[in-house]
């Protein structure tokens, strides 16, 4: 049996796939079949697994951006607020007294 490099495009492993099947199919042997389509399956797997690991990084990246953030905006949006509830009690105050 061929050895099978799974660094190969993705055409190319699909034609490898067609190949390997009809050759499956004149010397009835599903083995070859077999073998071939569980390497495509680990390759699938390796990339499925590099997707992953990128959306884990992105997500531990935008965890620390929403924190940088609201640090930094934080404080002002609340001394804003403080002095917006101060107004509005000074004027009501007049209502009241």
């Amino acid at each position: 049996m061929q050895s099978i490099d799974i660094h190969r495009s993705h055409r190319q492993l699909l034609e490898e796939l067609r190949v390997a099947s009809s050759r499956a199919i004149e010397d009835q042997n599903p083995a070859y079949m077999t073998v071939t389509f569980a390497v495509r399956l680990v390759k699938l797997s390796e990339q499925a697994d590099v997707a992953t690991r990128r959306v884990v990084r992105l997500t531990w990246v935008l965890v620390f951006l929403t924190i940088v953030l609201t640090i930094a905006v934080l404080p002002p949006a609340i001394q804003a607020a403080y002095e917006w509830l101060s107004d509005i009690l000074v004027s009501l105050r007049g209502y009241f007294l």
